[in-house]
């Protein structure tokens, strides 16, 4: 993300928390509606170990007609296939729908959602402004014209009647209210960000899905978190604000304006996965190219040249990483560093369960843990407090800062402490199924929080959710601006991740079949549209876009390269890449003017487009399978 801050801040103005569900709510679910993840292909183990096996019918919502499309339609659920940017309209337009029939959980609503003047005693600026009672919120939906069946049919390319039938299995209709969740990923909120996360919150509020078995409204996840705070984010120092509130700074924005002489880069493909990474790219060479360069490898010499860099405009860059990768060319340092199974690590999955990753073999060469390069160059700087021993060490003083949150674990660090042992050793003794925080301690005894908001308590100064303002104005205006120009016979260009590769082909490049299945990055595109640019399986496509939005918001050109992929997971006007493939990023052709997001300042990296061109045989078409991916069994 370009700048710190909350993900899904709508969510959170809604006042659940983005991980309150345990993976056995999906098991637990009658229904499970799922949009902006495709969870067969990128969160593969929760689907075939809770989903599947739960049972549950999949209301699925994505572009692309993927396996978890055809799987859900072919087990008694629905496939909305919406045109990209729409989702705002269409979980709108659901929910107006249960508004209208009374098909809402008025007990739960009734029960847990705060009035008017509740929210006008809120501290947070955001959930007074945005905040709706829900009197409120079924004037504004039902006086709304794009979140009509007609309206919202329109705008999203759903039919009218799957809207319908999704809102009736979703509550039950006039029948018995089955248990439901609502899960969500990045393609809902790395699109429009605060609409989409805020109209995703207010749908799981009516179904009241949250807090009980099988009802969720949570974001999916799919990273191990292993990472703690030390400090909040110092929003008065930021250079940005929205209509005079202080917003987390845009990074990106503010070095590509000159204002930043030292960035250190940790493990992350910064520039490519960066929106508008090529723009991003020349604007880091300018930076390099002020003051002198470094010519020396003598200690005294190298650092006053890096420094006179510094003084002349410029810019000095560490690289901190396990493999090289794109970024690795603009770095003045290297700093190689140890990865899992090379040192210990406690780290939280998407259900919130901290487990201890030990370490089964020495790092290579010169590589050491992240911790230990932090904390040498915090100790030659002359802090205090970075003179750790190993990573218990620090996870027994982290754990301090974790009380309150989703992740506090310091119960476990107080419970190891009265045994007389590490707190390491006491999470060993939980093994690979850990412990779901946060945790307490009670009788000597640790505790776990199954799912969050079980007390019906949310986050908000009065303890109850609320329904939140979802400006389709915004999204509209922003579509606008992102989306294709078909006069420039352009098409939207999504990205993901996929099964074989699924985050970093800087890692999996290693891995033979890996390679062998993926020599190349791919677009996938419709046979119609292949047929109109003379494409076939394994050409060699030039994707390019004359308006890719800088971090200024100027103007610039940019591109990359794949193999053809003909298939009609991909609707017409809609192609779909692999997001961060070595030396072919999809973000290229993604705008980066985060000032179009105000609320959250958060790129819509989902939402790239371009228009194609036919470069011939990539000489791929015998060694690549350009088979169906999207095939699907039925029950």
């Amino acid at each position: 993300a370009p700048a710190d801050g909350d993900d899904v801040p709508g969510l959170s103005d809604v006042g659940i928390d983005a991980f309150s569900a345990a993976y056995a709510d999906d098991a637990a679910a009658d229904v499970l509606f799922i949009a902006g993840s495709d969870p067969y292909e990128t969160k593969s183990v929760r689907f075939t170990s809770w989903q599947q096996p739960g049972g549950a019918k999949i209301i699925y919502v994505d572009p692309r007609k993927t396996f978890t499309a055809n799987y859900a339609q072919q087990n008694g659920g629905i496939h909305l296939q919406l045109i990209p940017g729409t989702d705002t309209a269409l979980y709108m337009a659901i929910a107006r729908v249960i508004v209208e029939n009374e098909w809402w959980d008025d007990e739960f609503v009734a029960a847990n959602t705060a009035s008017r003047a509740e929210l006008d005693a809120e501290g947070k600026w955001r959930r007074v402004q945005f905040g709706r009672s829900f009197d409120q919120f079924k004037e504004w939906i039902l006086s709304t014209d794009e979140f009509t069946l007609e309206g919202a049919s329109e705008i999203t390319g759903v039919p009218a009647d799957k809207i319908v039938a999704a809102a009736e299995m979703m509550t039950g209709g006039d029948g018995e209210q089955p248990k439901t969740s609502v899960l969500f990923e990045k393609g809902v909120y790395w699109s429009h960000n605060y609409e989409n996360t805020a109209a995703i919150g207010n749908l799981g509020l009516l179904l009241g899905a949250s807090g009980r078995e099988g009802r969720a409204t949570s974001r999916m996840g799919g990273h191990q978190r292993g990472g703690q705070k030390g400090a909040g984010y110092p929003l008065e120092k930021s250079p940005h604000d929205f209509e005079g509130h202080p917003v987390e700074m845009d990074t990106e924005r503010w070095l590509v304006q000159g204002n930043t002489r030292f960035r250190w880069v940790i493990g992350t493909n910064w520039i490519g996965a960066m929106g508008a990474s090529g723009a991003l790219r020349k604007a880091v060479v300018d930076l390099k190219a002020k003051g002198p360069e470094v010519t020396s490898t003598r200690y005294e010499t190298a650092l006053a040249q890096l420094k006179a860099q510094m003084d002349a405009g410029g810019i000095v860059i560490v690289h901190q990483e396990i493999y090289e990768n794109d970024s690795t060319p603009y770095a003045d340092i290297i700093l190689p560093a140890a990865t899992w199974g090379e040192e210990n690590f406690a780290r939280n999955n998407a259900e919130r369960r901290l487990r201890l990753y030990e370490k089964f073999m020495d790092p290579p060469g010169e590589a050491r843990p992240d911790w230990e390069i932090f904390a040498e160059v915090a100790q030659k700087m002359g802090f205090e407090g970075f003179d750790w021993t190993d990573t218990n060490a620090i996870f027994e003083v982290a754990s301090e800062r974790s009380t309150g949150g989703r992740r506090n674990f310091a119960p476990l660090v107080e419970k190891a402490k009265a045994d007389g042992v590490r707190a390491h050793d006491l999470l060993k003794t939980y093994g690979t199924t850990g412990l779901q925080t946060p945790l307490a301690l009670e009788g000597g005894e640790l505790t776990e929080t199954v799912r969050q908001h079980s007390n019906m308590k949310f986050k908000s100064d009065s303890g109850k959710a609320n329904f939140v303002f979802a400006d389709w104005d915004a999204v509209q205006t922003r579509n606008d601006i992102l989306g294709p120009d078909e006069s420039k016979g352009e098409l939207w260009v999504l990205n993901g991740r996929i099964n074989a590769v699924w985050n970093n082909m800087s890692d999996f490049i290693r891995r033979q079949t890996s390679a062998e299945r993926w020599p190349s990055n791919f677009l996938e595109i419709n046979p119609a549209d292949a047929d109109e640019r003379g494409i076939v399986n394994g050409d060699l496509l030039s994707i390019q876009s004359d308006d890719v939005l800088d971090q200024l918001g100027n103007k610039h050109t940019g591109g990359f390269t794949a193999v053809a992929y003909v298939s009609d997971i991909v609707p017409p006007g809609v192609t779909f890449t692999y997001f961060l493939f070595p030396g072919s990023a999809a973000n290229n052709v993604t705008s980066a003017d985060s000032s179009i997001s105000p609320i959250s300042l958060r790129y819509n990296f989902k939402m790239g487009k371009g228009s194609i061109t036919n470069l011939g045989a990539s000489g791929l078409a015998d060694k690549m399978s350009f088979a169906p991916r999207n095939l699907a069994p039925s029950s």
